[in-house]
C-alpha cells in the first residue's frame, strides 16, 4: 500500500521549473482573457485578430506541463473576449474569417497538446465538444457561411489528435443536439454563400463536408433545392457550381440573345401564360386552354409559374413587383411569377404581384 502511495506521489510531483512555467503561462492566459487590453482594436467593434494571434503563439511556445485543466483555460481565453466584450464603450465583437480561423487553430492546438491516455480520455472528449460548440456559436453569430468551414476544420484536427474517425466524432450519437445545430448551420451557410455569389468559399465548404457522408448528403439536398426552387435568384457562377457538384448537365441552348429570358418572344410567351392563368377559372374552356398552354410553355419554352397564390412569404425584389401600398417584409402572393428555368442561366421573366401588410410570415 505504501509503495503504491509513493509511486503516485512521484508521478504527480512537479519540479520547481515546471511549476514556475505553469504559473507564468497561467498568468499570460489570464491577461489574454481580460475584457480590456491595448491589443484589442475598438471602433464600435472589437477585432480579435491581434489577440488570437498572440494567444496562438503563446500556446505553441509554451513548453511546460500541459493537461486538460490548462487546455480548458486556453478554451476560455478564446471564449471570454466574445461573451464579455469591452464594457468601457458600446461595442460588439467582430468575428472575421481570420479571427475564427485563428480561434480554430488555437483550440486545435490545445486539443493536440492535451494528454489522451485512459484516465484523461473522458476529459479530452468533453473538451473537444466544448471547443466545437464554441466555434459553432461563433459561426452562428454571423451570416458568413464560410465560418462553418473553420468549424469542420477544427473537428477534423480534433479527430486526428484523438485517434477518432471524423464521422464518429461528428455524429448525432456523439454530439447529441449539437449535431443538428452543426448540420443546420452548414446547410444554411452553403445556401447563403451561393446566394451571395461567393463561389470560392462555397466550394471550400463543400469540400470540407465531402469527408462526412451525412453532411455531404445534406449539402447535396441544399444544392438540389437551390436549383429546383431558387435558381433564378442565384448568380450564374453559383448555379454552375451547384450543377457541377450534382453532376447536372447544362440545359442552356445557344441563342442569339445575351440572355434568352429577356428576348421579346420569351416575354410574350410568358405574358400569354399569365393571361391564361388570370382567365382560367372563368369557364371550363379557358381552364382547359390554360392547362394545355402551361404544358407547352414548360416543355417548349422552359417557362414555369412560381409561387402559390395566397401563400405568405418574404418580399424579394428579384421575384416580386413592389406593392403600390409600399414595400414591407411580409407579403402575400396575389399572382405568381414566371421563371425561365434553364440553369445556369435561370432568370425571372415576369415578376409576381404581391400585397403587403401580411403578418405571421416565416422565412
Amino acid at each position: 500500500m505504501n509503495d503504491e502511495f509513493q509511486r503516485r506521489k512521484q508521478v504527480t510531483l512537479v519540479s520547481p521549473e515546471e511549476k514556475a512555467a505553469m504559473l507564468a503561462f497561467d498568468k499570460l492566459l489570464k491577461s489574454l482573457s481580460a475584457a480590456r487590453g491595448d491589443d484589442i482594436v475598438v471602433s464600435c467593434e472589437a477585432d480579435l485578430k491581434v489577440r488570437y494571434t498572440r494567444l496562438l503563439q503563446a500556446t505553441k511556445e509554451y513548453t511546460g506541463r500541459f493537461d486538460i485543466g490548462i487546455a480548458n483555460k486556453v478554451h476560455m481565453s478564446v471564449l471570454r473576449p466574445v461573451i464579455r466584450p469591452l464594457k468601457s464603450v458600446k461595442s460588439r465583437v467582430y468575428l472575421t474569417r481570420e479571427s475564427i480561423a485563428l480561434a480554430a487553430q488555437i483550440l486545435a492546438e490545445a486539443i493536440g497538446r492535451s494528454p489522451r491516455d485512459g484516465k484523461h480520455k473522458k476529459g479530452l472528449e468533453k473538451l473537444i465538444k466544448r471547443c466545437g460548440s464554441t466555434l459553432a456559436d461563433f459561426a452562428s453569430a454571423t451570416s458568413d457561411g464560410f465560418h462553418w468551414t473553420q468549424v469542420l476544420s477544427f473537428f477534423q484536427n480534433a479527430a486526428s489528435a484523438s485517434a477518432e474517425r471524423f464521422e464518429s466524432l461528428v455524429s448525432e450519437t456523439n454530439l447529441g443536439t449539437s449535431f443538428a445545430i452543426l448540420q443546420s448551420g452548414l446547410t444554411n451557410g452553403i445556401y447563403n454563400l451561393l446566394e451571395s455569389g461567393d463561389v470560392a468559399a462555397a466550394r471550400q465548404l463543400l469540400l470540407a463536408c465531402a469527408r462526412h457522408s451525412d453532411l455531404q448528403e445534406a449539402c447535396h439536398a441544399v444544392l438540389n433545392h437551390a436549383l429546383s426552387d431558387h435558381a433564378s435568384s442565384l448568380p450564374r457562377d453559383s448555379q454552375e457550381l451547384a450543377m457541377r457538384v450534382l453532376g447536372v448537365n447544362s440545359q442552356s441552348d445557344k441563342l442569339d440573345y445575351a440572355n434568352p429570358a429577356e428576348s421579346p418572344e420569351m416575354r410574350q410567351a410568358a405574358a400569354l401564360l399569365l393571361y391564361l392563368f388570370d382567365m382560367h377559372d372563368r369557364n371550363l374552356e379557358l381552364d382547359e386552354a390554360f392547362e394545355r398552354y402551361r404544358t407547352v410553355a414548360e416543355q417548349q419554352f422552359s417557362l414555369y409559374l412560381r409561387g402559390t397564390v395566397g401563400s405568405k412569404t418574404v418580399f424579394d425584389a428579384r421575384l416580386h413587383e413592389a406593392p403600390e401600398s409600399g414595400v414591407s417584409d411580409e407579403v402575400r402572393v396575389v399572382r405568381p411569377w414566371v421563371e425561365w428555368y434553364k440553369p445556369p442561366d435561370a432568370a425571372v421573366v415576369i415578376r409576381g404581384i404581391v400585397e403587403s401588410g401580411v403578418t405571421g410570415v416565416s422565412k
